[in-house]
C-alpha cells in the first residue's frame, strides 16, 4: 500500500505548477515500511496541451542490510487533449536514481529508466468520482555486479524492458482546496529482463493520496 500527501500551487494562470509530496510505501501485505520519500517537483505548460516537468526525490530505503539514502531526478514531457467526455494524457519520463554518500568507485552505479504512460480519464455527467485508467511501461538500464571470486568484483551494464503497470483509480474534490484520491495498481515484471533471472514478480498495490491546492 502507498499513502501520500502533497501540496500544490499554480502560478501564471496555471502554466507553472510547483508541488511537494511526502509518500510512505508499505510491503508484506502492508505490515512493513519498505521506503518513504520526499519529492519537490515543478512543471510548465509551454504550448497547447504540452507540459515539461522536473522533479527531485530524496528516498529512504528500509533494506535488510540497513537504511539506505537514495536520490532520484526525473524529467517529463507530457501532452493532454480531450475527446468528447474522455481526456487522454501521454507522458514520457526519464529518471536517474543512485545512492547518496557512495562513490562510483565504492559501487554506486546510477540506474536509468525510460517510462511511457498512457492515461485515460472519463467525465461522467453529474458524478464527482470520475474514473481513470493508466498503462505504463518501463525500460531500464543498470549495472549488475558479479562476485565469482570473493575478492574480485565484475560489473556489466544491463538494459531492457523491465516492467509494466496497469492502474485504475478516481479523484474526489472534498473542498476547493482539497482532493482525495484512490487507486488499485497491478505491476508485472518482465521475464525477459536479465536481472529477474526468469522469475518475475507481480505486485498488487492499493493507494491513497491527499492533495492540498493552495
Amino acid at each position: 500500500s502507498w499513502v501520500n500527501a502533497s501540496v500544490e500551487k499554480s502560478f501564471l494562470k496555471k502554466k507553472l505548477k510547483l508541488g511537494l509530496t511526502q509518500e510512505f510505501r508499505f510491503d508484506d501485505n502492508s505490515t512493513r515500511l519498505d521506503n518513504f520519500f520526499t519529492e519537490l517537483e515543478g512543471s510548465y505548460s509551454f504550448y497547447k496541451g504540452f507540459r515539461v516537468g522536473l522533479a527531485y526525490r530524496y528516498i529512504r530505503n528500509q533494506k535488510n542490510s540497513g537504511n539506505i539514502n537514495e536520490q532520484r531526478i526525473n524529467a517529463d514531457l507530457s501532452y493532454k487533449h480531450k475527446l468528447d467526455r474522455f481526456r487522454l494524457g501521454y507522458r514520457f519520463r526519464f529518471q536517474r536514481r543512485d545512492q547518496l554518500g557512495l562513490k562510483k568507485s565504492e559501487g554506486d552505479y546510477a540506474t536509468l529508466k525510460y517510462r511511457f504512460r498512457l492515461k485515460v480519464d472519463y467525465n461522467i455527467k453529474n458524478w464527482k468520482l470520475d474514473p481513470y485508467i493508466s498503462m505504463e511501461v518501463y525500460r531500464a538500464q543498470e549495472t549488475n555486479t558479479i562476485n565469482y571470486i570473493e575478492t574480485i568484483t565484475e560489473t556489466e551494464r544491463v538494459s531492457g524492458f523491465e516492467k509494466f503497470r496497469f492502474t485504475i483509480g478516481t479523484q474526489y474534490k472534498i473542498a476547493k482546496f482539497l482532493e482525495i484520491g484512490g487507486f488499485y495498481r497491478i505491476e508485472r515484471e518482465f521475464k525477459s529482463y536479465q536481472l529477474f533471472y526468469n522469475t518475475p514478480a507481480t505486485y498488487y498495490i492499493g493507494g491513497l493520496n491527499l492533495t492540498f491546492k493552495l
